[in-house]
């Protein structure tokens, strides 16, 4: 936990950090629970934190790390307030986004010391990713890249009548396949014009038929992703039946155009926000229907730091 102790020499006027982000939990001590919180003080000690069901599992983790796991029982407030000091004038961070009831709990514990809130700290750790963490993201990724290319899997699930439902069912049997991979997020289907949807619900929407007069078949939008070892992949294709319009191939190739010109982009000591204004530039007139950010991290969460946006530098 180097990275506390960097973060308590810049910080003199804090003397402890509590983590209540499940997922900053894990990364941090590898315990994912229901309930939890890592308490790390300014001394270097640390406490997992968690009650009676995930007793056997945090202390069996505590004996092969740098923490301590602390029970939380009837008699938590005392045991706790015996390990912190609290004395006016002191100063604890905690993540804003704690529920306000978490924060009430904590402050009722820790009546002297004022709670400060922090925000992306240990998000801004976990953008800088080891080679395990990149070896386990490439697996989801390649996971997803091998279920894209078996042609006939989908040209036996795009058929005409079936509903958007159906296809994201079938497409999760064939992601979790034998139990290998989890879904980092509810898949996206979108036949046609709900294709124009970033975020559609799959619905009963039927999928036309393969065959239509001088092109203008359906297009599919198909937004998916898994985890594997608890790190995320994200990834969203289009297919089309029966033969796409010129007008459809036209803007496909001028989005994959910005698309490529922009990756060249992404460089050191580069801003995110000017890549960001790049690719809108390149898109030109058609800058306006980019409603959303260019792009996002993954790791634990499928929306991860850093985000390639106007609003971050």
């Amino acid at each position: 936990m180097n990275n506390f102790e960097k973060f308590f020499r810049e910080n003199s006027n804090i003397n402890a950090f509590l983590v209540s982000d499940s997922e900053n939990i894990f990364y941090l001590t590898g315990f994912r629970g229901s309930f939890g919180y890592l308490l790390v003080l300014r001394s270097g000690e640390s406490f997992l934190i968690s009650d009676s069901r995930y007793a056997e599992v945090a202390e069996n983790l505590a004996k092969k790390s740098d923490f301590e796991f602390f029970l939380f029982d009837k008699d938590f407030k005392s045991k706790i307030l015996k390990q912190v000091q609290n004395d006016k004038g002191l100063k604890m961070t905690m993540e804003n986004s704690a529920k306000l009831s978490q924060k009430e709990y904590w402050q009722d514990i820790f009546s002297e010391i004022e709670i400060v809130e922090t925000d992306k700290i240990i998000k801004n750790w976990r953008s800088i990713k080891n080679t395990s963490e990149l070896q386990k993201t490439r697996k989801a990724c390649n996971k997803l890249n091998e279920v894209f290319d078996d042609v006939d899997f989908f040209r036996g699930i795009l058929t005409a009548g079936v509903t958007e439902k159906e296809v994201a069912f079938q497409l999760e049997m064939k992601l979790r396949e034998k139990g290998k991979y989890e879904l980092s997020f509810p898949i996206i289907v979108a036949f046609g014009e709900n294709s124009a949807l970033p975020h559609h619900n799959p619905g009963n929407r039927q999928l036309k038929s393969r065959c239509a007069p001088q092109g203008g078949g359906e297009n599919i939008l198909i937004d998916c992703g898994v985890r594997f070892e608890n790190y995320c992949s994200d990834m969203t294709r289009n297919f089309f039946i029966s033969k796409p319009t010129d007008e459809y191939l036209a803007e496909y190739s001028r989005l994959l155009s910005a698309q490529k010109k922009t990756i060249k982009e992404f460089q050191v000591g580069k801003k995110l926000l000017d890549s960001d204004k790049f690719c809108r530039t390149e898109l030109g007139e058609f800058a306006k229907f980019f409603t959303h950010s260019l792009g996002h991290g993954v790791g634990l969460d499928i929306h991860e730091m850093p985000n390639f946006s106007i609003k971050e530098n």
